[in-house]
C-alpha cells in the first residue's frame, strides 16, 4: 500500500473537509483502491470551487462519484465550514 500511496484521500481548504476511504477489497480484483478515492476527492475540490453554494455537499459527492472514471469504491465524509 505505501508504495501506492495508500488507499485513502482528503482535501481540506477553509471551507471544505473531504475524506475518502478507498475499500481495500478492490485490490482482491487487480484494482488499485487508491486511484479512486484520491480522484473522488480532487473532483470534489473542483466542484466545491466552482459550484460551492450551489450544491449540498450530497450532490456534490454524487457528482464527483459521476465524474470519477476509475474501478472502486469509497466510505466519504464531507464538512462544509
Amino acid at each position: 500500500k505505501v508504495h501506492k500511496g495508500g488507499e485513502d484521500a482528503c482535501v481540506a481548504n477553509e471551507n471544505l473537509i473531504a475524506v475518502a476511504d478507498g475499500v481495500g477489497g478492490w485490490a482482491d480484483k487487480g484494482v488499485d483502491p487508491g486511484l479512486f478515492s484520491k480522484q473522488l476527492c480532487r473532483d470534489i475540490e473542483k466542484l466545491f470551487r466552482e459550484k460551492g453554494s450551489q450544491l449540498t455537499l450530497k450532490e456534490l459527492l454524487v457528482e464527483a462519484v459521476k465524474l470519477n472514471k476509475n474501478t472502486g469504491s469509497s466510505t466519504a465524509v464531507l464538512a462544509s465550514l
